[in-house]
């Protein structure tokens, strides 16, 4: 039924949970919420301390946005000043690996049944018995083919 017909379905996915959505529910909060911000802005602003508070805070914040701006064009300058004076980067050392390396489990460069086919010798999902491993790589190829 899900290959021939999805949307049908869909469409008993949606009437089984029908029962339990409540597709108003958005609507309904964010009117109370618009009423409630409304009353909250009108009590702030007639507090007596309002204008005074709020007046300060603009100011505040003038005078921050003034000193990050000369922050970041003393920034600027010190870095144009002094760009000459950074050394190039150094040669980073190589790694010097102690022991015998092995082959990586994977590489991307490595068509998808030769990666298949280390990944099983890896992990022995086979067992020891070559034949067992050889009909599995058969079965993975032709698996390979039906796609």
């Amino acid at each position: 039924m899900v290959e021939l017909h999805p949307e049908e379905l869909r469409a008993a996915a949606f009437d089984a949970i029908a029962p339990f959505y409540d597709a108003d529910l958005d609507r309904r909060v964010y009117e109370v919420e618009r009423k409630w911000r409304r009353k909250a802005d009108e009590a702030l602003k007639a507090h007596p301390g309002y204008q005074d508070a709020s007046d300060r805070i603009t100011d505040a914040w003038e005078r921050a946005s003034d000193a990050a701006e000369e922050l970041h064009d003393e920034q600027q300058q010190a870095a144009e000043i002094l760009k000459d004076r950074v050394p190039p980067a150094p040669e980073l050392p190589e790694a010097e690996p102690k022991g015998e390396t092995k082959p990586p489990l994977f590489d991307s460069e490595v068509d998808f049944v030769t990666a298949t086919r280390q990944l099983i010798r890896h992990k022995k999902l086979l067992g020891s018995d070559d034949g067992d491993l050889e009909e599995n790589e058969e079965h993975i190829r032709d698996r390979g083919d039906e796609s």
